[in-house]
């Protein structure tokens, strides 16, 4: 099966009067039959390519700039420290949410001028409450608004928070939806 295993040949390169020099050339041919086995040659290229996309898989970069962020910029790491590892205190934030329900109530009652469905006091805000408030802030505005201006102002505020409350069967402005306007943009 093997054809040509050996060759040898013999050239003249140079020619010269008392000398002449030869090159003797000898190849071997190997011819194989095929197997099931593998070579595998690493290539640096490709190496590189697998840690390249090992790292980033692993977000070890992210990992190393952020330690480097929070660690090893002195005064500035506190800084960015403060902004990205904030403390959640969840007593402290009950008690902010209450104080703030507490203030709007004030609020609310400084503005409530009808008793509720239910016989309370200061059950609500009516519309003409509303617009009354809305003429006094924007007083200092006559040149600019008009008294038809403001009432359309008043009416689409009074409207639209009524409507975002559509449980409400009462034309007042109640408590829950005041505190409700004022804590959700």
């Amino acid at each position: 099966d093997l054809v040509s295993t050996e060759s040898f040949r013999t050239t003249v390169t140079q020619k010269a009067p008392g000398s002449t020099t030869r090159h003797n050339r000898v190849s071997i041919r190997v011819m194989g039959k095929a197997g099931n086995s593998f070579f595998r040659a690493r290539e640096p290229n490709a190496v590189l390519l697998y840690i390249t996309s090992a790292l980033v898989l692993l977000q070890l970069p992210m990992k190393f700039v952020r330690f480097l962020a929070l660690n090893c910029l002195g005064r500035l790491s506190r800084i960015y420290k403060s902004v990205v590892v904030q403390d959640f205190d969840v007593v402290y934030h009950c008690a902010r949410a209450i104080v703030q329900l507490a203030s709007q109530s004030v609020c609310f009652l400084e503005l409530a001028d009808k008793p509720g469905p239910d016989g309370d006091d200061f059950g609500g805000i009516s519309k003409q409450r509303m617009l009354e408030r809305v003429l006094a802030v924007v007083r200092n505005r006559a040149s600019s608004l008009d008294a038809g201006e403001v009432s359309v102002i008043s009416n689409f505020a009074f409207k639209r928070m009524r409507q975002s409350n559509a449980r409400s069967t009462h034309r007042l402005f109640d408590m829950d939806e005041f505190s409700t306007a004022g804590c959700n943009p």
